[in-house]
Parts: structure tokens; sequence; C-alpha cells
């Protein structure tokens, strides 16, 4: 089985005595400085933006907003410390985020700030569009030559193998480690190798908890989750059958005598459709009127 947690690919295999051991743990570029460094200034370019649409909504530049963009600078400062030739090709947008925060600084009212801003959201744009097209080229790839290394040096049978995603709730639906494994499997004939025969188990925690969470406790889970999976087949037919809630199928019964408006409770209180108000059936100089008032208020 292979284990994606905290930035690490680990693979793990049975042994003699039929249990399972690490044998080998590879950092991926998500690890990296050059991926770090192109996220982290994604982050600032992002982290600019949403400070000055906070000045716009509160129709003033406040002092937390100040702070923020110093905070900014200082980040930005921190990563021009990193060496010169992993730097240097990032500097220019560097330069540049630092120069909207002096402009903005300097902006002597609203009209100018939203000005900025739309300069601004035009040139980062395509900067991050590409920063994230990197960011996604070399994890990928790192992944990629790590598993391709595995499978060929243990002879990893992936239709008898599975993966753990350990992510937290957000970008799960389109991680794109889990699409590289989706990938995986599809390539070696295995269709929605997740929802469908679940050789790919996302596990969502808290980041909190994603920090703290030991190998052994996933293996742990791993195990239940297979024995759930062998009883839902067993006695169920359906091996997802252990992921569903078993009074699932009576809610819709009971909802219906809960709901206020059900149709029991119209008819003992005397409401029929026509109960309710018509709509207004408008003239030609209503529409016109409507019409006028529309544009006015545009």
């Amino acid at each position: 089985m292979i284990i994606y947690l905290n930035g690490r690919l680990c693979l793990w295999s049975k042994q003699f005595n039929n249990r399972l051991y690490e044998i080998e743990s590879e950092r991926t570029p998500a690890l990296e400085l050059q991926y770090n460094l192109i996220k982290s200034i994604s982050h600032c370019s992002v982290w600019l933006h949403l400070i000055i649409q906070s000045i716009i909504n509160d129709q003033q530049f406040q002092i937390h907003h100040e702070e923020d963009i110093q905070n900014i600078k200082n980040r930005l400062k921190e990563l021009q410390q990193v060496s010169h030739e992993r730097i240097a090709p990032e500097s220019e947008v560097i330069d540049r985020i630092v120069l909207y925060s002096d402009h903005l600084m300097n902006a002597k009212n609203l009209t100018e700030i939203q000005l900025i801003h739309v300069q601004y959201l035009k040139e980062m744009k395509s900067i991050n569009e590409t920063y994230a097209g990197s960011a996604t080229r070399l994890q990928l790839s790192g992944m990629h030559q790590t598993i391709d290394q595995w499978i060929s040096r243990y002879k990893i049978q992936l239709d008898s193998s599975r993966v753990l995603i350990v992510s937290s709730h957000g970008p799960r639906e389109n991680l794109i480690e889990k699409q590289y494994f989706l990938d995986l499997y599809q390539r070696h004939g295995l269709e929605d190798a997740e929802k469908g025969s679940s050789h790919i188990i996302c596990v969502e925690m808290l980041p909190e908890q994603i920090a703290t969470v030991s190998k052994e406790s996933l293996i742990d889970f791993l195990r239940k989750h297979q024995i759930n999976m062998m009883i839902g087949q067993k006695m169920l037919g359906d091996p997802q059958a252990m992921n569903k809630d078993v009074l699932g199928q009576y809610a819709p019964e009971v909802l219906k005598t809960l709901c206020p408006y059900s149709r029991k409770g119209a008819d003992s209180a005397g409401m029929s459709a026509s109960s309710f108000a018509q709509p207004k059936v408008l003239s030609q100089s209503d529409d016109a009127a409507s019409d006028s008032s529309q544009l006015i208020n545009k």
C-alpha cells in the first residue's frame, strides 16, 4: 500500500508474518524549495488582492490594512534571501507585488485604489496561472518518478494495492495527488478507483490533525475499512454499504411527517393552491414603467 501524508510518499508491504512494514519513504516536490517558493509568492499576490478588496468594501484605508501590507512586504523580503540562483527567475514578480503595495499605500482616494486593483488583477492573473501550472508539473512529475521506480523495483500489482491520501476537506475534490493516482489506476485498467473499487481512499482531517496523525493509525483505519467492505459485500451485496447510515432509508418518511408544509398539514388547514396570491398581470404601460425603473436603478 501507498500513503501520501504531509508531502511524503510512503510504501508499505506485508512481510513473512503478514504484517505491514514501511519499506520506502520519499519526499515529494511539495516539500522542496522551488515548489514552496512559487506557492509563497502566489499566496502573497492573492493576499494583497484580498486586502485591496477589503479596503474597497470598507471604503476606507484602516490601520490593519497598512499592517497587512507591511506583512506582505516583509514576507517577500524573506523570500528574497533565498540563494540567488533559485530566486532570480522570480525577482521580477516579487518586485511587481512590492511596487503595487507601495502604490496602494500612497493612493489618495478610493477611486485610485479601485484603478490599482483592476490593473493589479489583470497583471497577476496570468502570473498566478503560470505559477499554478509550474507547481502542478513539479509535484506530479516528482510523484510519477517515485511511483514508477517503486512499481518497477518491487513489482507492485496495483489491482491488489491500496492508496491512502490524507488531506483537508477543502481541496479534496480536485486534489492533484488524487488525480495522479486516479489516472495511474485508470491506465492500468481500473476505472474510478476511488468511488468504484475503493483502491484509492481519501482520509479527510483537520489541518492540525494531519500534522500529528501517525502512519500506524492510518494502517489501522485501512484495516477496518477493508473489513467493512467485506461485510458489506457478503451481507448486503454492496462493498460500500457500511459507509452508509443504516437508518438513512427511513428518514424520508419521518421527515414527511415533520414538514410543516406537507400535504396533510395543508389539507387540515383548509389550504389549497387557489388560496395563494395570484401573480399580477402587467399591462404594456406597467412593463414600460418597470423597464424604465430598472434602467434608472442601474
